[in-house]
């Protein structure tokens, strides 16, 4: 299992969806939630088919009352009356069904046949009631104007147009990096970085975001020309659906230039259909497709006058009339109520496939809640455990634990007992670290309770959010739970470094200093101060080694300090010397082993070189020799044997409620060494 810095950070700031989903991937129950989305999506593509077919039923019932009026509920025997007492009327004999108007059609387009000037009536009519779909059609002139200029523009700056996906990541950057104490470590590679990081990201943001809204633009106005072109291509084709004399005779012309007009936007519907990269150039406002279609809109007017004159001519006689007039109407009930039927089908088959999807759904969801609420129940107590490991100095937080929501699907609420009380969300009361503690928590508990076969963790910088007195926690927390683990631990901070070196001497180690595309990597053997010291010294590098140890005493020194208690002068910036640090913890183990006891003779001892820091420090005449440095470090090196308990590994510490000075093993007593 690969544990990273970004995971708790995530955690901390997922919804409680994305919480969920996370967790279950962790719990072994990615593939299941995969099952799960797919049933969910199958459900939402049915509701949207269904949504689709009402839709089309109301558009043929519309079509249906407009020839046969309000009639009450549209059926087969309202429409069957409907057609007989239109056939009665030209003497055709009546159907029973439906599925006789076929019949029934062309025997009354035998009778308009008949009569040359019925036929005509007829087909006037039928393409009034086809322009009547095909118009109004809406210019898209401004459009193209404004996609091409927003296109130019976007391509002069295509390179930074590219880095626009990188958006969302710097938005995300900028809201983990406000709540981080630590604002030069970035959120996502977990690097240093030298220089102001927000300022840095926030910048590179805002000159993308102008851009943004151009790209976004550019999409927006891309789909809605798509749309209207494809609409335009769909009306034509329903235009040319007309069998008429009148397409090759009076409105030769006009066939004509729709049918050009659907050849040459194809062009353009391709075009649109590809995002801004797959674009070369975008120059339709002067193309001639275009010129034809504003012609077309232009004369929308003009052809309906055309035509509604020739349908009053034609009307004078009114038996043509009514016969055209129920001709038509057949014409359209023939399609309108056979299409109402199929999409009712349609309807009544979606309505009870969803409803068994949903109720699978349902059965679905409730059986991996409850066997996620399973696994969440199994690691519970051992969340708790590990949890108070990090977090043992908050007597009044305890109990963490995660909270399935039932209410909601596919959603957990992180709940923590506070003063007593059960308090979700627990972000309410706890602070950044402490939610990193419960994600920490939770994430090795679910690691060691369900990855029994494969012991082996990578924890990649994972205290980086954590403050540094709980960061020896974490080495606490594996020492106790993890012993029986092979663990590859990755970090940045050489103080917790140290931490670990001390606390666990026989790991390997290894240090990356660097990386080139040649050989990649470039590792080492890892070192701890006291190597490195002494690598430093066998090299004959005295003041190097004094430097180093130099700082290495005076960070050993704030830990020993915090440890015995002692009172140190407090300084805002926490910038102390040497002898700063050193007299406070001398006197302080006086006061509680005694000035007979071996560690302060030691103390005593070393107090008279402790000069040499600022001699390395500081170019002076007459510099410490490795000689000189190698006898201070040996002496350091006998103090720090003194304190450290050869079991645990650790520094001895004060406890005030009992006045004895340990280690946290019980092994190392210092009041029984005098």
């Amino acid at each position: 299992c690969h544990l990273r810095y970004q995971d708790l950070q995530r955690f901390v700031y997922l919804s409680k969806t994305e919480k969920y989903e996370y967790l279950a991937k962790y719990l072994g129950f990615e593939e299941a939630l995969q099952l799960q989305n797919n049933f969910r999506t199958f459900s939402n593509t049915l509701k949207t088919q269904m949504e689709q077919i009402t839709s089309a039923i109301e558009e043929n019932k519309k079509r249906i009352i407009a020839v046969i009026g309000e009639l009450g509920n549209i059926s087969e025997e309202n429409i069957l009356a409907y057609i007989n007492s239109r056939l009665q009327k030209h003497g055709v004999d009546e159907i029973d069904t439906f599925k006789k108007i076929k019949l029934s059609k062309n025997a009354l387009k035998s009778i308009v046949e008949q009569n040359p000037k019925t036929k005509e009536l007829a087909d006037w009519k039928e393409l009034r009631r086809k322009l009547e779909r095909f118009y109004p059609i809406s210019s898209i002139k401004e459009k193209l104007l404004s996609i091409e200029s927003i296109f130019n523009e976007l391509k002069e700056d295509e390179k930074n147009l590219k880095n626009i996906s990188r958006i969302g990541l710097y938005e995300k950057g900028i809201e983990v990096l406000d709540l981080e104490e630590d604002k030069s470590v970035c959120p996502l590679c977990d690097n240093q970085f030298e220089g102001e990081l927000l300022g840095h990201i926030t910048q590179k943001h805002e000159a993308l975001e102008d851009l943004k809204r151009k790209f976004q633009k550019f999409n927006k106005l891309k789909d809605q020309l798509l749309k209207s072109l494809t609409s335009l291509a769909l009306k034509i084709d329903s235009l040319n659906e007309l069998d008429s004399e009148l397409k090759d005779n009076q409105f030769q012309e006009f066939f004509e230039k729709i049918n050009q007009l659907k050849i040459n936007i194809q062009i353009p519907s391709g075009v649109f259909e590809k995002e801004i990269f797959g674009i070369d150039e975008l120059n339709y406002s002067s193309s001639p497709w275009f010129i034809i279609m504003e012609e077309i809109i232009s004369v929308n007017e003009e052809t309906f006058r055309k035509v509604d004159e020739n349908i009053h001519r034609l009307n004078e006689d009114e038996a043509r009339k009514e016969l055209t007039d129920d001709y038509t109407n057949l014409n359209e009930l023939y399609t309108s109520f056979y299409l109402y039927e199929i999409n009712e089908k349609k309807k009544e088959s979606l309505v009870q496939l969803k409803s068994y999807y949903d109720e699978l759904i349902d059965d679905y969801k409730d059986w991996i809640n409850s066997q996620i609420q399973g696994k969440f129940d199994e690691i519970s107590a051992v969340i708790i455990d590990y949890f108070n490991v990090l977090e043992n100095n908050h007597a009044y937080i305890r109990r963490p634990k995660i909270k399935l929501l039932t209410d909601r699907d596919k959603a957990i609420e992180l709940e923590v007992e506070f003063a007593g009380e059960d308090l979700s969300p627990a972000f309410k009361v706890l602070s950044e670290s402490q939610i990193n503690s419960f994600g920490l928590s939770v994430f090795l508990a679910a690691i060691k309770q369900f990855n029994t076969e494969f012991k082996f963790i990578i924890l990649d910088d994972v205290i980086n959010s954590f403050d540094s007195f709980k960061r020896p926690r974490v080495i606490e927390l594996l020492r106790q739970h993890f012993s029986d683990h092979q663990l590859l631990v990755l970090t940045h901070d050489l103080v917790w470094y140290e931490r670990l070196i001390r606390s666990f001497p026989n790991w390997n180690r290894l240090r990356f200093y660097g990386w080139d595309y040649t050989t990649g990597p470039k590792v080492e053997v890892g070192k701890d101060t006291f190597e490195q010291i002494q690598d430093d010294l066998d090299r004959d590098l005295g003041v190097e080694a004094g430097q180093k140890l130099g700082r290495y005493i005076e960070w050993s020194l704030q830990v020993l300090n915090q440890n015995f208690q002692s009172q140190v002068p407090f300084k805002i910036l926490n910038e102390y010397t040497l002898n700063e640090l050193f007299v406070p913890f001398k006197k302080r183990v006086k006061d509680k082993l005694t000035a007979k006891h071996k560690l302060f003779v030691q103390l005593d001892d070393f107090e008279e070189q402790i000069g040499f820091r600022n001699f390395c420090m500081h170019y002076k005449d007459g510099q410490y020799t490795s000689d000189e440095v190698q006898q201070i470090f040996d002496s350091w090196k006998q103090i720090e044997a003194t304190l450290t308990c050869s079991s645990c590994n650790r520094y001895a510490t004060y406890d005030s409620s009992t006045g004895l000075v340990k280690c946290r093993c019980s092994t190392l007593a210092l009041n029984d060494n005098e």
